[in-house]
């Protein structure tokens, strides 16, 4: 298995750093296009030395177990699932790129795209690569297996989270149509399971609304039958026995 996840960490790294290399040349993502003031020179600087740190620390741990690494796990059935996110993650940035065409901007870098992207993955999530991106990292760290990975992780979720901010104001601004289109969508998770979930929400809700419904008709059945009619006059009794039933007794 060591020499499987070398292979597969390897490959995917070559075509995760390839793809990005290729978009990012020469910033030509940036012509003909209005920045749009979300600057973070730190992540532009720190990014290569993450990519780079990963790579090496997970083929470390694929083939020791030397206490410097701080293990964080051993199983190889977390570590493909690791390996299946990355590749969940790889496919997203493919997808949203082919989509995204001339439009695209890093988020160290950014710009304002020319129109506003509805097909594919955007017409689910505005931001599919930021999703990619967390994915990704989760994904490394669970192949890895090492904590060495942990404060890189924890960093990429705080600065892909400001710059969704950022570019979540700027883009309300200055692209048309942008408020209409949030409104229809969410930021990472595709709507759907959203939707799932309310929908299990509001199922719990009704089923708890019909049970208090059917208690509340119970009562009022056994009280009509408990009571006589008024035309039938004060209910008659005999020594000895007790009153006839009332509706207060079934409460």
């Amino acid at each position: 298995m060591p020499l499987v996840f070398t292979l597969f960490q390897v490959a995917w790294s070559i075509a995760w750093g390839t793809l990005h290399v290729r978009i990012r040349r020469g910033r030509r993502y940036a012509r003909g296009r209005a920045a749009s003031g979300v600057r973070d020179g730190w992540y532009r600087r720190l990014n290569p030395l993450f990519f780079v740190a990963q790579l090496a620390l997970s083929v470390a741990c694929f083939w020791s177990d030397a206490d410097v690494l701080l293990e964080l796990h051993d199983s190889a059935a977390v570590r493909l699932l690791g390996a299946a996110m990355l590749s969940v993650a790889l496919a997203l940035t493919h997808t949203a790129l082919a989509h995204l065409g001339p439009h695209y901007a890093p988020c160290y870098d950014a710009h304002v795209p020319r129109q506003l992207i509805r097909s594919g993955p955007y017409s689910l999530i505005r931001h599919p690569m930021y999703a990619a991106k967390l994915v990704a990292g989760v994904g490394a760290l669970l192949l890895s297996g090492s904590l060495w990975l942990a404060p890189s992780t924890v960093y990429l979720f705080v600065v892909t989270w400001r710059a969704l901010r950022n570019e979540e104001a700027e883009l309300r601004v200055q692209l048309e149509g942008y408020e209409q289109y949030s409104a229809r969508t969410t930021k990472l998770i595709p709507y759907v399971f959203l939707r799932l979930s309310a929908c299990r929400r509001r199922r719990a809700s009704l089923a708890d609304g019909q049970g208090i419904s059917a208690v509340l008709i119970l009562r009022a059945i056994l009280g009509a039958v408990a009571s006589p009619p008024s035309w039938a006059g004060p209910p008659r009794t005999r020594p000895g026995l007790p009153h006839p039933l009332s509706a207060a007794d079934f409460c």
